[in-house]
């Protein structure tokens, strides 16, 4: 049986155990106040839904994204205002515009996988022309930022990625979604896979202002979420690690040029260790665990999170 099939409610205690019928056989009981939380099956589902004493609970979501938990160990009330609340920010323009390539070479990748070919460079071009339009007017500009500028330099950035990298690889993998499952609750890890290759070479793209420093260059898997659960991702997919890791940077400098930097594979105990961590957010989560960052942190701050404004007059 699924856990994801599985509902959750809470009922109160009768002489310490869950006040339920005795035909009902909980997945899992957990103390609750003065009752317990219960999981329990579709039939026992149905039951409960028709008894007053029984109260369901409802689940923001049925998984957790990379970025959902970053965001949740960054500041647990900063995940509750976006994923449980829907409150949405827009995105500065370095956001916009990492999000704009991922979508123009993906568009090259998806196709390649059985062609074989690369698009010609100005169809690429055009997809980041035309998805930037789409972006921009949703974009928080700052003061001085021109986006006819950005555009430009989106453009002439994604064909310089096109001649130097692109026709180096051949894609099995691209944006590919994996869902995995979480030990112990009811939520799987949504991992979206930026590139694979033949070789069974792991890819991350990053669109970045400068050339990445030496500390970037050494740090492993294991400091880096989303690229360990790429990792993951594939191990689950083909039952096999991957070859390799690398980081391939677009860097957004007066002259676009691209940089590879290839990272140390992530070792088994840090494989568990981050799932580990994915299954405690899952159950902060579930519990509704949503407190503010100290407030004497940097990056509580307007500059760093957008709900700065929010939070503070909640919690002020």
């Amino acid at each position: 049986m699924s856990r994801l099939s599985l509902c959750r409610f809470h009922v109160s205690n009768e002489d310490g155990k869950p006040k339920i019928p005795e035909w009902i056989k909980p997945v899992s009981i957990e103390p609750r106040g003065n009752g317990f939380e219960i999981l329990v099956d579709q039939k026992a589902t149905d039951y409960l839904r028709q008894r007053r004493y029984a109260i369901e609970v409802a689940l923001p979501k049925s998984y957790l994204s990379v970025n959902q938990v970053r965001t949740y160990l960054r500041c647990p009330l900063q995940y509750y205002f976006s994923q449980v609340e829907g409150l949405k920010v827009p995105p500065k323009s370095a956001l916009t515009f990492g999000s704009v390539t991922h979508r123009s070479i993906e568009v090259n990748y998806k196709q390649k996988i059985d062609s074989h070919e690369d698009l010609p460079i100005e169809h690429v071009q055009e997809v980041w022309s035309d998805e930037f339009d789409k972006l921009k007017d949703e974009t928080a500009w700052e003061e001085g930022e021109k986006p006819g500028e950005v555009k430009d330099e989106g453009i002439l950035a994604v064909g310089v990625y096109m001649e130097e990298l692109a026709p180096k690889i051949q894609p099995i993998l691209a944006e590919h979604t994996i869902n995995v499952p979480l030990e112990g609750v009811e939520f799987e890890v949504k991992l979206i896979i930026d590139l694979a290759d033949e070789d069974r070479m792991v890819h991350d793209l990053k669109t970045s202002s400068k050339s990445p420093s030496k500390k970037q260059q050494e740090n492993g898997l294991a400091e880096d979420i989303q690229g360990a659960t790429y990792w993951i991702g594939f191990e689950h997919v083909y039952g096999v690690p991957p070859s390799g890791f690398q980081k391939d940077y677009l860097v957004r400098t007066k002259v676009p040029k691209t940089v590879t930097v290839p990272v140390d594979p992530i070792q088994d105990w840090q494989k568990t260790r981050l799932m580990r961590q994915f299954g405690y957010v899952a159950r902060c989560v579930r519990d509704g665990l949503f407190y503010p960052r100290d407030p004497d942190d940097w990056k509580c701050t307007p500059e760093w999170c957008g709900f700065y404004k929010i939070c503070h007059s909640t919690w002020r």
